[in-house]
């Protein structure tokens, strides 16, 4: 029998990670990145541990993050409004194809039911900086989608790795990638070699 091929995978659990190209042009990434790089409020993001505490864990996930949609962060600024804005309607556009995807591949006959998401947080990884293999779900928060826009190029490392690093999605500037938040997805970047990488992240729910 020949082996289905899905794009995140051989597997049909693969088929739930698509890529979306194009989501932002790379005008629009280097404006995203050129405002906020030297924003003094970026600070070492955080992970829950067992406790349900937020701390600081940078041999689990070293990486800074800025919280874009936080008040203090746009609210002084057009600019940051608008790409506060173009960040969600990007999220809506990913989910909809994410939708149309499962939909047209007789991937699902259950399609996830979206009404808000999580805020967009500016993550920003410089050599050395890595996030090691991890789910999203949090119990409390209600995740349903992961959703993760790639803004850099021309960083070395930093791959977007699936399952143990079986399937690594390609990701260029602009490029989203899209996936179930839940522990059957587990994921990780790989530890920046040369250069700077810059993403978007939310979840959906």
């Amino acid at each position: 029998m020949e082996e289905l091929k899905y794009q995140g995978g051989s597997t049909r659990l693969g088929a739930f990670v698509l890529v979306v190209k194009n989501v932002f042009s790379p005008e629009t990434c280097r404006k995203i990145i050129n405002e906020y790089k030297n924003d003094p409020l970026f600070d070492w993001a955080k992970v829950v541990h067992e406790d349900g505490h937020d701390v600081v864990d940078t041999e689990l996930r070293k990486v800074r993050e800025l919280y874009i949609t936080k008040p203090e962060v746009w609210m002084w600024s057009s600019e940051r409004v608008e790409i506060a804005r173009m960040a969600q309607e990007a999220s809506k556009l990913v989910f909809a194809q994410y939708c149309e995807h499962l939909t047209q591949n007789k991937i699902s006959n259950f399609l996830p039911q979206i009404v808000n998401d999580e805020g967009f947080k500016l993550l920003h990884y410089a050599e050395g900086y890595e996030f090691k293999e991890h789910f999203d779900e949090i119990p409390s928060f209600g995740r349903t989608l992961t959703c993760s826009i790639n803004l850099s190029s021309g960083y070395e490392g930093g791959e977007f790795k699936f399952f143990a690093g079986d399937y690594t999605a390609e990701l260029g500037a602009g490029d989203a990638v899209i996936f179930p938040s839940n522990f059957l997805f587990p994921h990780s970047v790989s530890p920046i070699t040369s250069g700077d990488r810059y993403s978007i992240i939310t979840w959906l729910h």
